[in-house]
């Protein structure tokens, strides 16, 4: 695709987003714009990684997809968009891409995993403080007294992936040293 192909995209995709909000489709204002430019960023960075493997923008792109759906969510609710739960809807976000990485990419690396359940149980603890579902002062105590269990999973997913990849080593220096269908 040409630069050329791609103005002629992009101004039709502004124009379109444009005219939904002269009919009030849609509205075009604060974090709807975050959510729709948020999401439309996020779909580029996926087909990119698509198109051209060593592109990493799976990742990326997963996030802001990710990150914009739930911007564009609130829309339909009567809560204002707080800090806490701008930063519970960020973790959760992050950790969905992660877990959407750890998934499709090839690398499939359990760094991500841990990632995915550190971010993804960050996030949805400050949504649900939010809406009072959990009480913090609980959540504290838990916290002082199980953080060291972070440090262990994070220990175990390293050396998984530690594992992984001399095992990874030892079977390509093997088929090389002892290539198989020679006899």
């Amino acid at each position: 695709m040409n630069n050329q192909q791609r103005i002629g995209i992009i101004l039709i995709v502004i124009g379109g987003l444009i005219l939904l909000n002269q009919f009030q489709i849609l509205s075009l204002s604060g974090k709807n714009l975050l959510g729709i430019t948020s999401v439309l960023l996020g779909l580029l960075m996926i087909k990119k990684s698509f198109v051209r493997p060593k592109y990493k923008g799976l990742l990326g792109g997963s996030f802001f997809v990710i990150w914009g759906i739930l911007l564009l969510a609130f829309k339909y609710t009567d809560q204002p968009l707080a800090h806490t739960l701008f930063f519970g809807n960020l973790f959760l976000s992050l950790g969905l891409a992660n877990l959407i990485y750890f998934i499709f990419s090839g690398a499939g690396k359990s760094i991500h995993l841990f990632v995915f359940l550190l971010f993804a149980s960050m996030g949805g603890t400050m949504i649900a403080a939010y809406y009072g579902k959990l009480d913090v002062w609980q959540l504290e105590d838990i916290l002082d007294t199980y953080w060291p269990v972070i440090l262990i999973l994070l220990g175990i997913f390293i050396l998984v992936d530690s594992y992984r990849g001399r095992r990874k080593d030892l079977d390509e220096f093997t088929e090389e040293t002892f290539p198989s269908g020679h006899e």
